[in-house]
C-alpha cells in the first residue's frame, strides 16, 4: 500500500468512524428524518434530584389520568431534526402538555448538550445523581457496557418483572401477543428492563435503499434493474449517453454504505456484517462471496461507473452530483433522502424524479435476501432508574404509549388539532401539512406528537403512509420490504460483560483491516485474486473466529430466552 493511499484510507477511517460515533447516538433516520442530532441543555452534574416522596401505590388496574402529584424527571436526548429548530426542550412542545392531561403525571424533560448525548450519559451514571427515567440506547453500539443486564446487576435501573403486569397492562398485553418481540427486551437471565421504542411493522423498520433517476431511465428506454448485470446495463448508458460524470455515487456518513445493509453485496449472498445463515452467525467479511463482491466493485470503480472520489467523499459533495446531474444512482433514506431530492429536482427540471430500485440478485427471479431491515427493537428505550421513588407511577405512565389512546397521541398528536379520523382513518390537519409557522412537516408535527423520531410508544404503520407524501416514497417500501431478511438478521443478542470487552478489542482490529484492504482492492491498488487469500488468514490471526464464537454464544442465550 503506498503512502499516499495510507494517508487516504486513514483520514476515510477517522470519519467514517466518528460518523459510527454520531449514529450510535442518534439512531440513524428517526424513524424517517434521518437527520437527527442532540440538542440542548443539560450537563450530568445539573440533573434535578428525583421525585423527593414515594407515593402510595395505586389499586392493580390502570386508568388514566392518574391522580397524582408526583413529579417525573426523565432524560432523553432531543431529537436535532424536528425539535430542536423550534424547542430548548421537550417541555416546551403542545406534546409534553397533552401528555401530561391525558396522564395525570407532570414531567420534567431533561436533554444533554448538543453533541454531547453520549457524554452526558457517561457522567449521568457515573454521578450517582440519576432522573427517574433514562431513554438510551441500552443493548444499541455504544450502549451501557456489559449491556442491560449489567446495568442491573449495578444498580442502575431497576428490573420490571413484577411491576408490568399490574402496572403495565397494555404493553404486557402486546407482548404476550408476540413473543419474539417479548424476547428482545428481557435479558438473557429473563429480567424485562426497558419500555422499547415499538415498531412491529416491517414498514417501519425499512427505511433506505437504492434510488435512480426515473426520468433517465424512461428517456433511454430502460427498466428499474433487477440483477447485477441490469444495474451494469444502466450505469453504463447514464455515463454513456446521459454524461453522468459519476454514475453511481453515495455517502451516508460511511464510504462502505454499499456493502451494508445488503445493498449490491447482498446479491452474492451476504453483508459486510453479521447475519444469520442457517441459523447460525456469519460475518459476511470473512466468507468467500466477499472476494466476488470485491471484484465487481473494483470493476465498476476501472470501468467509471463507481464514483472514483469514494476514497474522500462527503455528504455535500453528493448532494451536488445529484442536483447536478453528475450522477444517476445512489442510496437514500426515504424520509430526508427522497423527500428532499424529488422537490429540489423537480424544481429544476419539471419532470425529473428518484426511483426506488428493488435489491439486486444475480439472477432475474431470485428472492433479494438482504436489506436494510432493522430489528423490531433496536436496543433503545425509556429504563427506570435505581433512584426513582414512584417506580409504580413511571411504569404506568410509559404503559401509556402502548395502549390505544396513547398510541394516537404519540404518532399523531391531538384529535381535532393536529389530525382527524374519518370513517376510522387517520388524517393531518393543516396545522401539520401546511403548518403557519412555515414549518417543514417534521418539525410541524414534532410540535404535537413523538412519530416524527422514536420513544417508548407503539409506532403505526398509517404514520408513515401520512409522513411519505410522495408516492415514489411508499413504492420504495415496498420494494425494499420484498426480502428474505428476517431468516438473516441478528437478533439483539447480549453478550456478557467479559465477552463485549473482548469482542470490541477483536473487531477494532478486524475492522480496520477489512476497510483498508476492501479499499484498496476496489481502486485497484491491491491485486483481489492473488491477496484474498492471505486476506483471509489475516483474519484468522485476528481472531475473527472467537469473535464469531462469541456472537455465537450471546444467540444461543438469546434464543434460550
Amino acid at each position: 500500500m503506498t503512502s499516499i493511499h495510507r494517508r487516504v484510507f486513514a483520514a476515510l477511517l477517522s470519519a467514517a468512524l466518528l460518523g459510527t460515533a454520531f449514529a450510535g447516538c442518534s439512531g440513524g433516520e428517526a424513524p424517517v428524518s434521518g437527520d437527527t442530532a442532540p440538542a440542548p441543555s443539560f450537563s450530568a452534574d445539573q440533573a434535578p434530584a428525583p421525585s423527593a416522596e414515594p407515593a402510595e401505590a395505586p389499586a392493580a388496574g390502570v386508568s388514566y389520568p392518574m391522580n397524582t402529584a408526583v413529579t417525573l424527571t426523565y432524560w432523553i436526548e432531543l431529537n436535532g431534526a424536528n425539535v430542536a429548530p423550534n424547542y430548548n426542550s421537550l417541555n416546551d412542545t403542545e406534546f409534553s402538555k397533552y401528555l401530561e392531561e391525558e396522564t395525570g403525571v407532570h414531567v420534567e424533560y431533561i436533554s444533554p448538550a448538543v453533541g454531547d448525548a453520549q457524554q452526558s450519559f457517561n457522567l449521568l451514571v457515573a454521578s450517582g445523581n440519576m432522573p427517574d427515567i433514562i431513554d438510551y440506547g441500552w443493548n444499541r453500539s455504544p450502549g451501557y457496557p456489559g449491556g442491560p443486564e449489567a446495568a442491573i446487576n449495578n444498580k442502575i435501573i431497576i428490573p420490571l418483572n413484577d411491576l408490568l403486569d399490574t402496572y403495565a397492562p397494555d404493553l404486557k398485553a402486546i407482548l404476550d401477543e408476540n413473543p419474539s418481540y417479548d424476547k428482545m427486551i428481557k435479558t438473557d437471565s429473563g429480567n424485562y428492563y426497558i419500555f422499547p421504542v415499538m415498531k412491529l411493522d416491517d414498514y417501519l423498520n425499512t427505511t433506505y435503499g437504492l434510488v435512480l433517476r426515473g426520468d433517465w431511465l424512461k428517456e433511454l428506454g430502460l427498466e428499474v434493474p433487477e440483477t447485477i448485470d441490469d444495474w451494469h446495463t444502466v450505469l453504463t448508458a447514464f455515463k454513456n449517453e446521459k454524461g453522468a460524470e459519476f454514475p453511481l455515487s453515495y455517502f451516508n456518513g460511511d464510504v462502505f454504505n454499499l456493502f451494508n445493509n445488503g445493498m449490491f453485496i447482498g446479491a452474492y449472498g451476504i453483508t459486510k456484517e453479521w447475519f444469520l445463515q442457517d441459523g447460525n452467525v456469519t460475518y459476511g467479511a470473512n466468507e468467500a462471496a466477499y472476494k466476488d463482491f470485491l471484484k465487481l466493485m473494483s470493476q465498476w470503480y476501472a470501468e467509471g461507473l463507481l464514483d472514483n472520489n469514494i476514497a474522500t467523499l462527503d455528504q455535500v459533495t453528493v448532494d451536488s452530483n445529484i442536483l447536478t446531474d453528475k450522477t444517476g444512482a445512489t442510496s437514500l433514506w426515504l424520509g430526508s433522502g427522497l423527500g428532499k431530492y424529488i422537490p429540489e429536482l423537480r424544481a429544476i427540471k419539471e419532470d425529473a424524479t428518484l426511483v426506488a430500485a428493488p435489491y439486486p440478485v444475480l439472477n432475474k427471479g431470485d428472492e433479494p435476501q438482504f436489506n436494510s431491515l432493522l430489528n423490531m427493537f433496536d436496543g433503545a428505550g425509556a429504563c427506570i432508574t435505581t433512584q426513582c421513588k414512584n417506580p409504580e407511577i413511571a411504569v404506568q405512565f410509559l404503559n401509556y404509549g402502548y395502549s390505544e389512546k396513547g398510541r394516537k397521541t404519540y404518532n399523531y398528536g391531538r384529535e381535532g388539532i393536529s389530525y382527524t379520523v374519518d370513517n376510522g382513518v387517520v388524517n393531518l390537519t393543516e396545522a401539520v401539512t401546511n403548518s403557519p409557522d412555515g414549518w417543514p412537516i417534521g418539525q410541524a408535527w414534532s410540535k404535537y406528537a413523538r412519530g416524527v423520531y422514536p420513544g417508548s410508544y407503539f409506532s403505526e404503520r398509517r404514520f408513515l403512509e401520512l409522513y411519505y407524501t410522495f408516492p415514489e416514497q411508499l413504492d420504495g417500501l415496498d420494494k425494499w420490504t420484498a426480502t428474505n431478511m428476517h431468516a438473516h438478521l441478528m437478533p439483539p443478542v447480549s453478550p456478557t460483560q467479559e465477552e463485549s470487552a473482548e469482542f470490541a478489542r477483536i473487531m477494532t482490529d478486524v475492522k480496520a483491516y477489512v476497510d483498508e484492504y476492501s479499499l484498496t482492492a476496489i481502486m485497484g491498488t491491491t491485486d483481489i485474486d492473488s491477496t484474498f487469500g492471505g486476506y483471509l488468514e489475516e483474519l484468522k490471526r485476528l481472531n475473527i473466529e472467537r469473535a464469531i464464537e462469541i456472537q455465537q454464544s450471546a444467540l444461543e442465550r438469546y434464543n434460550a430466552r
